[in-house]
């Protein structure tokens, strides 16, 4: 434990680096850690430590201490949000209920929403590393996503530019989940554990997927079944993401009491 009193060390206190804070649990001389809503709390309560008192997990004071980016995921993340809605609106129209020309434009239109978010996702690497991997990843895939739309979806080299940008996709997928999940630790662990559940599903459909596609060149009917249940999947999985990404944006927006 850190000899401080959230737990988190001296080295990651924006407060200590500004010579506002001496040391909050070893400060003897002067006061200057009262300048820490936190410290203050836990001087005025006789605590060492944010640990040892029971409203801890739900105190605002506490977290947004702790988490000085809170503004910054709130922000960021609702826009994560709007992108991820506009994007599901933009796939509705590459179903093969319109003309091919409408199709393709809506696959267009959708990869540019797609290259916004994994912009964003750069932007978040501020708070965790793991958002640029996704990012740099993402970047990668929807690149490859655009040459197999100019080549024809439907052409053999367009079904095994999808296979690769999907197994690439997977690892990207994992490091935004995995991003998620983590700046979510002691904030919302049951959300950041639902982040977590939805990796399980988005590696199911993944696969899904990629076996589907290849099994086009095998066996076209089994093929097509699986490339069908995958793309339900990802709706899905699409659907849950806008939910989880606005409680997580919501969640931040409450420690920041924006």
């Amino acid at each position: 434990m850190a000899d401080t009193y959230c737990g988190k060390t001296c080295g990651q206190c924006i407060k200590k680096q500004n010579d506002e804070c001496v040391g909050c649990v070893t400060e003897k001389e002067d006061g200057r850690s009262l300048r820490c809503e936190v410290a203050s709390c836990c001087k005025n309560s006789h605590h060492n430590s944010c640990y040892k008192c029971g409203s801890r997990e739900t105190c605002v004071t506490y977290h947004r201490e702790k988490t000085p980016y809170a503004g910054f995921l709130a922000k960021w993340i609702g826009i994560l949000f709007l992108l991820s809605v506009a994007s599901i609106i933009s796939s509705l129209f590459t179903l093969n209920l319109f003309d091919a020309k409408i199709v393709k434009i809506g696959s267009i239109i959708e990869v540019v929403f797609k290259i916004a978010y994994v912009s964003i996702l750069v932007v978040l690497a501020k708070a965790n590393y793991s958002y640029k991997l996704a990012a740099i990843i993402g970047i990668v895939m929807q690149g490859l996503n655009i040459t197999a739309i100019l080549k024809g979806e439907g052409t053999t080299l367009g079904i095994i530019l999808s296979i690769i940008a999907l197994a690439i996709g997977l690892v990207g997928e994992y490091n935004e989940l995995d991003a998620h999940a983590s700046i979510l630790y002691e904030i919302n662990d049951g959300l950041a554990s639902k982040w977590r559940t939805l990796w399980n599903i988005t590696i199911c459909t993944y696969l899904a997927l990629i076996v589907g596609f290849i099994s086009l060149f095998v066996i076209p009917s089994l093929g097509a079944y699986l490339v069908i249940a995958g793309a339900v999947g990802l709706i899905a999985i699409g659907i849950l993401k806008i939910v989880y990404l606005r409680k997580t944006s919501k969640s931040f927006k409450a420690i920041s009491g924006r």
